[in-house]
């Protein structure tokens, strides 16, 4: 009954109420029960009321001005952070105090806040592109063609540089079976807890969301505050790592961590931070890349894209740019009203919520001339970016790693689509607010918000 109640009155029941699940107990009994099961904290006990309205805004002046008044809209993200993540520190939760925002300071700075750090870190991902690339290609017949899974590729690589260079974290693999986890293991934890966060989930799942994503903190965060405490304590811990494709004489993740241990903040706020970057820092930027490659593989301008000078990182990163435009990873985010607020020709009420649809946004003709074409020379101001990994690392960063990946996949000789469905971009299309948006069906053939399998040629 619960389900059916959930998407058919979905303005009237709650996916955290005994009113949903239990409807011929009484709230009072459920109560007794779950306490001595121990799972009391998981659901709502009250009559589930009216759920606020959401307004939908598309228009660019509006979403524009909404994104940058933080005082009168909040993101809501900060109220599931919450049932995953205990205490300060996970700063993409935007709702933390000013010692929270603090840590967020220091670790971005230690990444690419330095001078060179940002250049340093397009090195690694490009290089790192490039080994995947190589390591990961394979031939079915004769030896001129070479296949290669990129979407596979371009989730291990963000994967590969979070662990081994910001969380310490040691993968298991071939070479070494004592790791942690597999890169696709990894992968798919971040997953769970950056779609509990951020995604709008189908309600009547959204227990089971938080349970897995509940999980993969408590097993990544233990790993991490492992590491700072051997890093506090003047002991290395991080077993296996010279195993990791990003090798270097000094570990990146040992100074991220002695850095941040010295400035003297609880453990659990710092590990909190660490795993807050490697949640933002993968998966949405891992879909970022394979949208973006799927988009310029049959793109007008791909000769453009091949011709460009290997060293011309702006322009790279100016297609990637475009790319998070014409074909984001998710099409909106949400805000909530602090307070009465006229916006625009819009009434919107305290409580109330907002979905903000910045990929139609990012289509007004009046900012974009021909918003359906690539053009690289816009301005890079104008460019709306939602939540995540945008809002938490900055454009430049977000873009000119991108921009790496492109050089690296484009760079091989004559690439193409392998023929048939294994070519192209399995996903389809559904509607949520009035905006588009993509799904793929994982190997059980469920809904999921990662891409599959993309396969691709190219000579040997």
């Amino acid at each position: 009954l619960g389900r059916l109640f959930l998407r058919t009155l979905p303005g009237q029941y709650t996916s955290d109420s005994t009113y949903t699940w239990f409807p011929l107990m009484t709230p009072e009994a459920m109560e007794g029960f779950t306490e001595k099961l121990g799972v009391k904290g998981r659901y709502a006990f009250k009559r589930p009321g009216a759920a606020p309205e959401t307004h939908v805004v598309a228009e660019f002046a509006v979403v524009k001005g909404i994104l940058g008044d933080v005082a009168a809209f909040r993101p809501p993200y900060a109220d599931r952070v919450g049932a995953v993540v205990k205490g300060q520190g996970f700063f993409i939760a935007h709702d933390q105090s000013n010692e929270g925002l603090e840590v967020q300071k220091i670790v971005l700075d230690i990444l690419i806040g330095q001078q060179g750090s940002l250049e340093k870190v397009v090195r690694r991902f490009q290089a790192a592109a490039e080994h995947v690339l190589a390591r990961d290609s394979y031939f079915l017949s004769g030896k001129t063609t070479k296949n290669v899974d990129v979407s596979a590729v371009l989730k291990m690589i963000p994967i590969h540089w979070v662990a081994s260079e910001i969380a310490g974290i040691t993968l298991k693999s071939a070479e070494n079976p004592d790791g942690e986890w597999t890169d696709e293991e990894l992968f798919s934890m971040l997953g769970d807890i950056y779609a509990f966060i951020f995604l709008e989930s189908n309600p009547e799942k959204l227990l089971n969301t938080e349970d897995r994503a509940r999980k993969s903190a408590d097993d990544i965060l233990r790993v991490i505050k492992a590491n700072l405490r051997a890093v506090g304590g003047g002991r290395l811990s991080f077993a296996g790592f010279f195993s990791s494709m990003f090798s270097t004489p000094k570990k990146n993740s040992h100074e991220l961590m002695e850095k941040l241990v010295a400035k003297n903040r609880p453990i659990d706020e710092l590990a909190n931070s660490i795993l807050s970057v490697a949640v933002v820092a993968t998966v949405e930027l891992s879909q970022a890349m394979v949208n973006m490659v799927n988009l310029y593989l049959d793109s007008p301008q791909r000769s453009e894209i091949e011709g460009v000078d290997a060293k011309n990182e702006v322009l790279f990163a100016a297609y990637a740019r475009e790319a998070m435009r014409l074909d984001p990873p998710f099409a909106g985010v949400y805000r909530e009203a602090r307070a009465n607020k006229i916006v625009g020709d819009l009434s919107v009420k305290t409580n109330e919520r907002l979905y903000l649809s910045i990929a139609k946004a990012n289509l007004d003709p009046k900012i974009f001339p021909n918003p359906g074409r690539i053009d690289t020379s816009r301005p890079e101001e104008l460019y709306l970016t939602g939540d995540g990994i945008s809002r938490s690392f900055g454009n430049i960063f977000v873009h000119s790693v991108m921009g790496a990946a492109l050089r690296s996949v484009f760079a091989l000789p004559k690439l193409r689509r392998s023929p048939g469905v294994s070519g192209t971009l399995k996903r389809f299309r559904y509607n949520i607010n009035g905006t588009e948006y993509y799904q793929y069906l994982d190997k059980n053939m469920d809904p999921t918000p990662w891409a599959t399998s993309l396969i691709l040629q190219y000579d040997a």
